[in-house]
């Protein structure tokens, strides 16, 4: 078994309404979200996934760049050009938006995301740019794939129409960040929710039943759960962490 490490890289930050992230819960509420990269530390090939956005990009208000990718990178003795590998989870816009800046990379999409983006659906141009993917170096991909040994993606549609989540071997177990927009409190909703398998979906979607059916699927297939807009990440230097045990949430709830 490979062991890897992931780096969270915290590279914008914003007000999220709550209910964009948990499926028409706390209407007129705010939450604090992030639009990572996560950097895989192993052994060989330098990997990412997702590049986070620009503050340009961003259509929400109170947002804050928290640090450039090429300064977080630099904590790990790296710059943009090093990287082999970028496993792109969707191509909404807020986790493509520095796929510029890795310019020696080849890019892993989801055939039927790519579809999306470079041919969107009226109702969705307004958060997909295909302008984003121009001069990449993109492998499209389609299900499940084993990207390299120990990295490996598992398709998980409904949220987008080929977003796909990402499980890493790590010495702790499997870890997997999820490819559908979501934070903790999408799977530790509030008791008097009474929700059903303890999931509220997310609160955007091509396929309901699709994103829902995916989350539990995924939700169940790693022992480490990191949902990939909750800022909770940002405060940690790996994944996972040392002296901290994991029990795989499916075995607890």
């Amino acid at each position: 078994m490979e062991s890897y490490v992931i780096r969270p890289m915290p590279i914008l930050g914003w007000d999220m309404p709550k209910h964009l992230l948990a499926n028409q819960f706390g209407i007129g509420e705010f939450v604090p979200a992030i639009a990572y990269s996560w950097y895989i530390e192993g052994p060989e090939q330098k990997i990412l996934v997702d590049t986070s956005c620009r503050s340009t990009l961003l259509r929400f208000v109170n947002k804050q760049e928290l640090v450039t990718p090429e300064d977080k990178l630099q904590e790990f003795g790296l710059k943009p050009s090093d990287i082999d590998i970028v496993i792109m989870t969707q191509l909404h816009y807020e986790h493509i938006g520095y796929g510029t800046k890795y310019s020696n990379a080849t890019f892993y999409v989801q055939k039927e995301e790519y579809e999306a983006c470079v041919n969107p659906h009226p109702s969705y141009t307004w958060i997909y740019d295909k302008r984003l993917l121009e001069g990449l170096k993109i492998e499209l991909i389609e299900g499940d794939q084993e990207i390299v040994k120990g990295v490996r993606t598992m398709f998980t549609p409904g949220h987008s129409p080929g977003c796909q989540s990402v499980i890493v071997e790590t010495d702790k177990g499997l870890a997997g960040i999820t490819g559908f927009c979501c934070g903790n409190v999408n799977f530790y909703p509030p008791v008097p929710m009474g929700v059903q398998e303890n999931i509220i979906c997310c609160g955007m979607y091509v396929n309901l039943f699709e994103c829902y059916d995916n989350m539990k699927k995924f939700r169940d297939a790693v022992d480490i759960l990191i949902p990939n807009h909750d800022a909770e990440h940002a405060k940690k230097d790996m994944i996972p962490e040392l002296n901290t045990t994991y029990t795989p949430y499916h075995k607890v709830r």
